[in-house]
């Protein structure tokens, strides 16, 4: 689901005209058939979209949907021990495409030391971290909440599978847009298309215009480098390519989701204009930091555990960058963030340095991490 592709415009266009042709036609036959319509053909329209990047994605999605509701069900109805065992169990379930898919190669190959060749193991299912997340967020709410109101398998399908955000986020949470999607209309007014508009025209032209453009100039970095000054442009070319790549693609997410009269959560807060490393957490990929912080970090017992809050904070970075990618490179990348959290979070009532300084240290700190990937 590529949105920098003609054929997924052309196919969302002809799609959402079917669904309104279809939509009139009901309308005029009986009006109350319109609500349940509306969701249901999201459905159709956001499942299709994953069948046309490719079925082996869509069974992936399904296979993960499944468990996870299923498992929400199972464990709702239990108590006590009984209910962790059975959340433990879901979480193996509901994690194995992604371990399987993205990091068997790394663990064999990199870890173990081991020569096989894994059946699909050089295929990774689109979306697979940002649903697999989504949807375990979503278990993890409703059994520590004890929700047992009624949330319909369409509205929990729609939630998991809404088209814009799957493939690459945000991260949406259970309370943010399961609501939205309860209520979801196919009324595109001229202020939701003319909002829409903005954010997919500025999401296209970062995707486009400058990532794309950055990636074709700096073909040149994939050769070996031995000029200290050619090694760091590569490296704040790729900084600005990631980051325009990345957040072109969350604004248009956005903007899709406007058009459709859904808010998504902006992703992408300018995070090179942070004055300190966890104010750039806080612009970089916020849904994730968010994800993480309320299902890894606090439950570990976040900054009030103590003397074990360094080691809370090293196993958080840790586990995001194997999220972020399979390879040495990124574990050292997260463990990188989270010394420089550790150093910001002890010095930053005992250091004050300018502002501009302040920028200056923590943009060379994210530079030098990109170093490691």
């Amino acid at each position: 689901m590529n949105f920098a592709s003609f054929d997924f415009w052309v196919y969302l266009i002809c799609g959402s005209v079917i669904v309104g042709i279809i939509r009139s036609i009901l309308y005029r036959m009986k009006a109350a058939w319109i609500p349940a319509y509306d969701k249901y053909s999201l459905l159709i329209l956001s499942l299709s979209l994953l069948y046309r990047e490719s079925a082996f994605t869509l069974i992936s999605f399904l296979y993960v949907a499944a468990v996870i509701w299923y498992g929400t069900q199972w464990a709702l109805a239990r108590e006590g021990f009984e209910r962790k065992m059975i959340i433990t169990g879901i979480l193996c379930l509901a994690l194995i495409p992604l371990v399987y898919f993205k990091y068997a190669n790394f663990i064999y190959r990199d870890v173990l030391r081991l020569s096989v060749n894994l059946w699909g193991s050089f295929l990774i299912p689109a979306g697979l971290s940002f649903y697999t997340f989504q949807l375990i967020g979503f278990m993890i709410d409703r059994i520590a909440r004890n929700q047992h109101d009624t949330v319909t398998i369409g509205d929990y399908i729609n939630f998991a599978s809404f088209f814009p955000q799957i493939v690459a986020g945000p991260i949406e949470r259970t309370d943010h847009l399961l609501p939205q999607v309860r209520q979801f209309s196919w009324r595109i007014t001229q202020h939701h298309a003319n909002e829409a508009l903005s954010w997919i025209v500025y999401g296209l032209f970062l995707k486009l215009a400058l990532a794309n453009n950055i990636a074709e100039q700096s073909k040149w970095s994939g050769t070996a480098l031995t000029n200290p000054f050619q090694i760091w442009l590569a490296n704040f070319m790729f900084a600005y390519r990631i980051y325009f790549d990345f957040a072109g693609y969350s604004f248009v997410a956005i903007g899709l989701g406007k058009l459709f009269g859904i808010d998504l959560t902006i992703n992408f807060k300018s995070p090179y204009t942070a004055t300190n490393i966890q104010e750039f957490w806080r612009r970089w990929h916020i849904t994730l930091s968010g994800w993480f912080r309320d299902y890894v970090y606090l439950p570990l017992g976040g900054g009030r555990a103590g003397k074990h809050v360094i080691r809370n904070i090293l196993i958080v970075f840790v586990v995001s960058g194997i999220w972020h990618g399979a390879g040495w490179g990124f574990v050292l990348w997260g463990a990188f963030h989270g010394v420089l959290l550790c150093i910001f979070r002890f010095a930053k009532d005992r250091i004050k340095l300018p502002r501009a300084l302040s920028w200056l240290i923590c943009f060379i700190a994210v530079l030098i991490s990109w170093l490691l990937l």
